[in-house]
């Protein structure tokens, strides 16, 4: 049918803190970014009639949010969710596993080097500094939210993600199903800890970063899952198990791996 009226609006906000605007769209993720963003949207739509109650719904939305200088906390290791061995067993397949692994695993600083690396590797993304950060994101009348590119990156890292959120009717945008799929990609310091737990590959881009692990972002804005702990955990286990360890040595071992989890 004919669509003689049309709507067409330009934004832009420069500088606007991202900690004053998040509570509006997710009140409980108002700490996951930190930063100051210029962010630009356009809003297109099409009606067969002025009626204003419909706009948004047949509005075709794009916007993109940038900023320099900033920090998100998408990764921060819950300690009270893992501060006993089963609780840890359960979130990483199997820390127990890595225990026993270490039993034959000769206590040298190179076979407990994982172990150290993923302990930097987990305060640093706690709390992860970036100096670039762009998130483009579009939705189309009838459909869910696009997440075209999400960058955050500094020196060391490069985090990238695309994917969607599947808005139902009635639901929340920050309580709608999100999922995402990431990369997470090193140079410097940074890259030769994944390199001690074997997550790079040889290939590197453009701006020297080299190739990391694949993983996934799902749940909510409201409530941030991510299998990159589990992707870290995985790696700790793979290269620490390598050679042999006398008996005695141990209970030891097994005690320095939970204090180095946080547990």
């Amino acid at each position: 049918s004919p669509k003689p009226y049309a709507l067409t609006a330009r934004l832009a906000l420069r500088a606007l803190p991202f900690k004053d605007c998040i509570p509006l769209l997710a009140p409980t993720a108002s700490n996951i970014l930190e930063g100051r963003f210029d962010i630009d949207a356009t809003v297109d739509a099409a009606l067969p009639t002025p009626a204003t109650d419909t706009l948004l719904d047949n509005a075709t939305v794009r916007l993109t949010a940038a900023s320099r200088n900033g920090r998100v906390r998408i990764f921060k290791m819950d300690n009270e969710a893992v501060r006993t061995v089963g609780d840890a067993m359960e979130l990483a397949g199997g820390v127990a596993d890595i225990v026993r692994g270490l039993a034959q695993t000769k206590r040298t600083g190179q076979h407990l080097a994982p172990l150290n690396a993923f302990r930097q590797m987990q305060k640093y993304l706690a709390d992860f500094p970036f100096d670039n950060a762009r998130i483009e994101v579009e939705r189309h009348p009838g459909s869910g939210i696009n997440v075209g590119q999400i960058l955050l990156a500094n020196d060391q890292l490069s985090i990238t993600a695309s994917g969607a959120i599947t808005q139902r009717t009635g639901q929340p945008l920050a309580d709608s199903p999100l999922a995402l799929h990431a990369q997470l990609n090193a140079r410097a310091e940074m890259a030769l800890l994944l390199d001690q737990l074997n997550l790079l590959k040889d290939e590197t881009d453009a701006n020297g970063f080299r190739t990391g692990p694949r993983f996934e972002l799902g749940g909510s804005i409201n409530s941030l899952q991510s299998d990159l702990l589990e992707t870290l955990l995985e790696a700790v286990q793979n290269t620490a198990t390598k050679a042999t360890l006398p008996a005695s040595e141990a209970l030891q071992t097994g005690s320095e791996l939970l204090h180095g989890l946080g547990l």
